[in-house]
Formats: C-alpha cells, structure tokens, sequence
C-alpha cells in the first residue's frame, strides 16, 4: 500500500476482516494493473499500479489514513534522515565523483537495489562521495554493517530463484 500512512477504519484499528476485505480487491487490481502497466513499460511508463490498487480497494472498503509526512525517508529524494522514523531505500542513488545528484541518469557512483536482482551484493559496498547527502551514505552504511555481521554473505540465496 502506499508508503507513509497509518490505516484506521471508523477512528479505530484496522482488524483482520478489513485488511482481508481490502487484500482481495488489491490482488484483482494489482492483477489488472500488471497487465496495463507490462503494456505501458514497454513505451517507458514506470510501473506503479499496485499502489493505486491498494488505494482504490481501501476507498471502496472505506478504509482510511492518516497521513504522516515524514515517516519514511526516501533516498536519493530526501537528503537528511532529520524527523523521520524510518529509512525506505526504493529508489537509484546517482551521483558524480563530487557527490551531485544525477536524477535520471546514471552517474559515477551508483546504487540501486535493481543492479543487483538475481545475485548478492558486495560486502561493503563502496561508499559515496564526499559531498553526498547524508541520507545516502547513511543507507550504504547501514546496508554495509548489515552486510558485515551476517554469516556467509557471499553465499546467501544460492540455489533460490528469484523473479
């Protein structure tokens, strides 16, 4: 569902019986808008219809948020983690070798989860330049302690197929 909010249902907790109710439409949704967007990608439209799935199922279960607009940075989007509750990484990191943001184009130094679908990422990765927004390098080097203290890194996910 869409990131950043907390789903109530008349002022209160939304049960089980919702979040199934609300489940159910969104597989039928999501399924369609796989469909149309598989479609559209192919003419350079980003996917991004499971969001409005599950916004449309909430609507018609009458299923509401409240919104909490700093709930989760976004990196590169979101320079600081100043105010936040947590670190979301979705998006590609691009910058140059002097830490600018290079939206929409591949830049010298880069991560994006996306490089890495189907094999494991190094261990650490290399960290971002200097004059990078603190949110990005605070992302590589939480992801880079993770990566540290888990065993066999370097091994983790063989034989598993990943789609």
């Amino acid at each position: 569902g869409p990131a950043g909010v907390y789903t109530r249902r008349d002022h209160g907790a939304v049960g089980l019986r919702d979040a199934g109710r609300v489940g159910a439409r969104v597989s039928c949704r999501w399924a369609w808008g796989l469909c149309v967007s598989t479609l559209e990608e192919s003419r350079g439209v980003v996917r991004g219809f499971q969001m409005w799935a599950y916004t449309a199922a909430a609507k018609v279960n009458d299923v509401y948020h409240d919104l909490v607009p700093k709930f989760q940075a976004q990196p590169p989007w979101d320079t600081t983690l100043d105010g936040f509750y947590i670190l979301h990484y979705t998006y590609g990191n691009d910058f140059t070798d002097k830490g600018v943001f290079t939206p929409g184009k591949i830049g010298q130094w880069r991560f994006d989860k996306r490089s890495y679908m189907g094999r494991i990422p190094p261990c650490p990765l290399k960290l971002p330049p200097e004059g990078t927004s603190s949110s990005v390098r605070t992302l590589i080097e939480m992801i880079n302690e993770a990566c540290a203290v888990l065993p066999n890194w370097d091994t983790l996910g063989i034989g598993m197929s990943v789609s």
